[in-house]
């Protein structure tokens, strides 16, 4: 029998329709609109807790028409469901994790509520949503977004669309505000959010509403004066991308007339007139006169002007985008915006329980806490919640995968017996590499696979082989015989690799390999029995070694420092942040160091946790650690910090 809620409902715990031994646990009020409240909440299984975001219908609005509440709670469902199905699905959009719904009491009369579990999304120190990132960058640098980072929006902002497109979805309500974001620099990611007043085909349904959407980003059609359709959100994207890069809106209105009047205007504001366009791009006349006339074609009043897709109109903005040759400001902008770094915190928890039978060989992580991984059970992945396995229909792939490595956000490179590599990606294989000898077994990849790309490779009887694949061809393997076995490969910086291991003399050892110059340099360390893990910074030229016996050595700018522990436990894990704080872990222990002069202090230990952590992930304000059984631990420096658009405006939206 259904529980019947009355009151305030935090504390209440919503059963899940989909797993028995699930529950999702109200623990806070983050936001009220006119027809939806904004929960944080737990998603609780027997296996470790996930933090959720929950939308429940308002009880004062489902009483005042229970039907509609519950027809837009089955369409906000469909249009997240048909896009966060697969395996994995898209990382461009907000994840639905389950639906149910519950009866509240009210004065007289039961109500039905729909509610939502939503993919929470941890914004950092720079912010959550694309408007609080924006105003991060114009208070930090005084300068919108560079080229490389609205090159990054622009795909990824066009990409979700795109697969929302694909599957019959139409947004028709992309704003800053429900544009989420995680991730800084290169791993930076953003995602769509707030699907409450999409139309999915196959839901034709009137809310008896004449306007639906956000004056200043919604087309004239969505005002009445034509048909809508995935055009509405060409133009929609267009107001975004010019807000991005000049920092002041696009269009100014702020009523329902208004954006009518400035939609159909025959002209569009310059990029140039925007007081906050970073200075290369300024200075860059020409490049600025072609994005506005990209950027008036997809706002054009006519959507028969518009590109035919939000794929065509990011393959117009990324080569105009595409950063030049020249200095940029870009790298001083992202440290100028990370001044001020928030520092971890003690509150660690378990996502998933140590004691699987799962034996985890490689894995690779996005900036939103998901990672893919090949395990003793095949390609498997994480998805904030729960271990997911891939299917052979999805990646039809040979077995005995040893290696992931990340090439973009929801992409990852799988490589192992057989020579053979293959990129997986939300709509399967995506292509398929082999290597020049099929005796070797890939174990390690980094780098780029469309630009330089090492791997470290086996074969029967062989000593460890260095493998280089420069723009789609492979170059000649440097065989390493003083390896008896390499354990770890980290980019050092654009053309340089740390590389470490444990020798035939059974010692550990380090070097920098230099593919195109077909050379491995050995570093002087302190003696041990091996160095199994690395990571690496390219961007800031950082890399870190760390192994048995608490040693640990890093490189920063081809300077070697060794800064072992103050304990000699023996090391499987490490990372480094964007900030250049270092992490190390053992079996039940994470260690930290805040900086070059930093000691290293215990950041969270338990015995109890016997498999060793084999992957670590290190973001400004986010930690994920994993196990050799997969088990995972997080710690999320400030559960406060939750995107605006769940807190302001997801609320404010029809379930």
């Amino acid at each position: 029998m259904r529980q019947v809620y009355q009151g305030n409902l935090l504390g209440a715990r919503f059963p899940s329709a989909r797993t028995p031994s699930v529950e999702y646990l109200l623990e806070r009020q983050l936001g009220e609109g006119s027809t939806a409240m904004a929960y944080l909440g737990l998603r609780v299984a027997g296996d470790g807790a996930t933090p959720v975001v929950l939308k429940v219908t308002l009880p004062a609005f489902a009483r005042k028409t229970e039907q509609t509440a519950l027809i837009v709670a089955r369409k906000e469902f469909e249009s997240l469901a048909r896009m966060t199905s697969r395996v994995p699905p898209s990382p461009f959009v907000v994840r639905l994790y389950d639906a149910g719904e519950v009866s509240y009491a009210m004065p007289g009369r039961t109500v039905t509520l729909p509610w939502l579990a939503l993919e929470y999304v941890h914004g950092g120190v720079e912010g959550t949503t694309l408007e609080e990132r924006l105003a991060h960058s114009l208070r930090t640098t005084g300068y919108g977004f560079d080229r490389a980072r609205a090159a990054r929006l622009v795909e990824h902002l066009c990409m979700g669309l795109a697969e929302a497109h694909d599957v019959g979805i139409i947004h028709r309500d992309v704003t800053p505000n429900n544009v989420l974001c995680c991730g800084v620099g290169g791993t930076e990611l953003f995602k769509l959010s707030d699907f409450g007043i999409a139309r999915p085909k196959g839901l034709e349904v009137t809310l008896g509403v004449s306007v639906l959407g956000t004056p200043g980003y919604m087309p004239p059609e969505q005002l009445g004066v034509g048909e809508i359709g995935t055009y509405s959100d060409v133009f929609s994207v267009a107001a975004v991308v010019y807000q991005a890069l000049a920092g002041t809106p696009y269009f100014t209105a702020r009523s329902p007339i208004e954006a009518l009047t400035q939609g159909q205007a025959a002209s569009r504001t310059p990029l140039a007139a925007g007081k906050h366009l970073v200075p290369e791009l300024r200075q860059d006349e020409a490049t600025c006169r072609e994005l506005d006339v990209v950027l008036a074609q997809a706002s054009a009043a006519d959507p028969a002007q518009r590109p035919a897709s939000t794929r065509n109109l990011a393959s117009e903005l990324i080569a105009l985008l595409v950063p030049r040759q020249s200095a940029s400001t870009g790298g001083v902008m992202l440290r100028n915006t990370l001044m001020s770094p928030v520092a971890p915190d003690q509150r660690w928890v378990v996502r998933h329980a140590p004691g699987d039978d799962r034996v985890v060989h490689s894995a690779a992580w996005d900036s939103d806490g998901r990672c893919f991984a090949a395990t003793s059970r095949g390609l498997e992945l994480w998805d904030g919640t729960t271990w997911i396995g891939a299917t052979d229909d999805q990646f039809p792939v040979p077995s005995g995968m040893r290696c992931v490595q990340r090439v973009g956000p929801g992409r990852w490179l799988v490589g192992g017996a057989r020579a053979v590599l293959a990129e997986v990606a939300s709509r399967g294989t995506a292509r398929v590499i082999r290597g020049p000898d099929e005796r070797w077994t890939f174990t390690i990849a980094s780098g780029d696979p469309d630009d330089l790309d090492v791997f470290v490779a086996h074969a029967p009887g062989q000593p460890p082989a260095l493998v280089a694949f420069l723009g789609g061809r492979w170059l000649k393997p440097l065989v390493v015989t003083d390896a008896a076995f390499i354990a770890s490969l980290s980019r050092l910086d654009d053309d340089h690799w740390l590389v470490t291991g444990r020798s035939v003399h059974q010692r550990g050892f380090a070097g920098v390999f230099a593919p195109l110059r077909w050379e491995l340099e050995t570093i002087t360390v302190a003696e041990n029995r091996a160095y199994v893990a690395s990571a690496g910074q390219h961007e800031r030229s950082h890399a870190l070694a760390a192994g048995a016996g608490g040693r640990v050595v890093e490189l920063e700018e081809y300077r070697v420092r060794q800064l072992d522990l103050p304990e000699p436990v023996d090391l499987s894990a490490a990372a480094l942040d964007i900030v250049g704080r270092r992490w190390v872990g053992s079996a039940g222990t994470l260690w930290v160091s805040a900086g070059e002069n930093s000691s290293w202090v215990r950041a969270w230990s338990d015995p109890q946790w016997s498999a060793p952590i084999v992957s670590l992930y290190a973001d400004v304000g986010l930690v994920v650690a994993l196990t050799a059984d997969g088990a995972v631990l997080e710690n999320r420096t400030s559960r406060s910090e939750i995107g605006a658009a769940m807190v302001r405006r997801a609320s404010d939206r029809p379930l």
